[in-house]
């Protein structure tokens, strides 16, 4: 499943900070988990992820690692994709099953 999470509402900044920005993705995160346990879910960032929303930081920014850590994030990605993460982007070869329309 991609999940291009995009979660919090889009009202203005003066409404939200980082702290309720998490919160927001890892509860649809961990809704989504546990809703469908047995699927892999490929996260990613939309522009209200991101507080202030729409500024996305550079590479190796302390938020690529809270978005991680405090989302769930982190136990959906492999170790490779993780580092990728935590540069500002994520590569992920997906492959269908077979016979699986």
């Amino acid at each position: 499943m991609l999940f291009y999470s995009d979660s919090v509402p889009h009202y203005s900044n003066s409404d939200y900070n980082q702290t309720e920005v998490l919160q927001w993705i890892n509860n649809i995160t961990s809704y989504l988990t546990m809703t469908f346990p047995d699927v892999a879910v490929y996260p990613m960032l939309g522009n209200h992820d991101v507080w202030p929303f729409n500024e996305l930081p550079d590479a190796h920014n302390k938020y690529y690692v809270d978005i991680l850590e405090k989302t769930g994030w982190d136990h959906l990605l492999t170790t490779s994709q993780i580092d990728s993460f935590e540069q500002g982007f994520s590569i992920a070869f997906i492959q269908p099953r077979k016979n699986n329309l």
